[in-house]
This record gives C-alpha cells, sequence and structure tokens, in this order.
C-alpha cells in the first residue's frame, strides 16, 4: 500500500487554480499481488496476479482494475504483463508509463552465461498513443500486435541489453466526412548498461 499526502498542492490537485491555495490532499493506492510456482514434469509453472485499486487526488473518483495477470512456462510468458520493450526494472518503458503493461505473447530462450533472446507479439492498441481530440484522425482498428526483440546480457558485474520494437498503426484521416484510411508504421531501439557498485551502496 502507498500513501501521499500532499500540502499546499498544485492545481493538478484542483480543478480552480485559486482553491490550490493552502489545499490538503490525501491518496491511498493499494495493490494485491498473488505469486505462485508450480512444480510440474516440464519444469516449473509461474501464475502472477496484481490487483490494484486506488483514489485519485483529481476528482476524487475512485478506480479499480488488473494490473497484471500472466503465466510463464518453459519460455513461455503469457497474459497481461510488462512490455519487454522496458529498461531495467521498467524503470523507462518506451512508451507510456514505467508500469507499461499490455496483452502479449513473448518466449525467451536462454542460452547460458547470463544471455538471453527475447521475442513478443503484444498489444498495439495501448501504445498507439493519443487520440485527436476535434476529429480529425480516428484510429481504425489494428491489423498486426507490436513486434518487440531482446537480447540481453546478466552478469556479477551488472547487465546489458538491445531492444528492437516494430509498430503499425491504421487511422482514418477525417472519418466525419469518410475520409481517406491510412496505414502508418513505426520503430524504435534502445540499449543501455547497468553497472554493479556494491563499494558504494550494498545492492
Amino acid at each position: 500500500t502507498r500513501n501521499t499526502y500532499t500540502y499546499n498542492g498544485s492545481s493538478v490537485f484542483s480543478q480552480v487554480a485559486s482553491a490550490a491555495r493552502n489545499n490538503n490532499s490525501f491518496g491511498v493506492d493499494t495493490e494485491i499481488q498473488l505469486d505462485a510456482v508450480t512444480k510440474t514434469s516440464w519444469g516449473n509453472l509461474h501464475t502472477y496476479i496484481a490487483f490494484e485499486a486506488e483514489k485519485t487526488l483529481a476528482d476524487g473518483t475512485r478506480v479499480a482494475y488488473l494490473d497484471n495477470a500472466y503465466l510463464e512456462f518453459a519460455g513461455i510468458t503469457a497474459g497481461k504483463h510488462e512490455s519487454f520493450y522496458h529498461n531495467i526494472g521498467g524503470l523507462y518503458s518506451g512508451y507510456q508509463t514505467p508500469d507499461y503493461a499490455t496483452n502479449l505473447l513473448a518466449y525467451t530462450a536462454s542460452f547460458g552465461g547470463g544471455f538471453s533472446a527475447t521475442v513478443s507479439f503484444e498489444d498495439s492498441s495501448v501504445s498507439r498513443g493519443g487520440v485527436s481530440t476535434d476529429g480529425g484522425f480516428v484510429y481504425n482498428g489494428t491489423r498486426m500486435p507490436d513486434v518487440i526483440g531482446a537480447l540481453r546480457l546478466k552478469q556479477g558485474w551488472g547487465e546489458a541489453s538491445l531492444i528492437g520494437g516494430y509498430h503499425q498503426t491504421t487511422f482514418n484521416e477525417n472519418a466525419t466526412v469518410g475520409g481517406a484510411n491510412h496505414t502508418a508504421t513505426g520503430y524504435g531501439v534502445m540499449g543501455y548498461v547497468s553497472i554493479n557498485l556494491p563499494m558504494l551502496a550494498a545492492g
């Protein structure tokens, strides 16, 4: 459970700027995690579910949602899982939020020595960005999933990774008057290196 308390909060906690003065806000964010590992004749079956409930500070509405729910077995990951297009420990996602999760089907092969490779097919609807508010552009369905590929190396000194992603978007340029349909594609590549420094602080 994470709690947030703010004194003299900015207008993000109050829609009227003048009302933000001497404004007190309190929010609660609760997460329930269910994590189980079952041994089978073909290896371990890992099941993970995370349910989250929170009260938004801006308008006081309450939100409850399924944050993650997936299975891992024999290198296969299936369900709602953090995108494999991400940085160390999910500190930064190339899409939207630090804990960006989407529906996906992925396979990770381990080659020994801390080296592994992953290919992931992910729901592209969440990573496509915002929608025009003036009706000029309207999304027109999904033709294919995002395709993510990652090479990772994790050893005693730290870890490194090279990740690539392919995304396709279909949209109508002016749906209100029967505009033309279009398909656009995008690509992304990122890499990172993490070095352990136990001489500065343990862990």
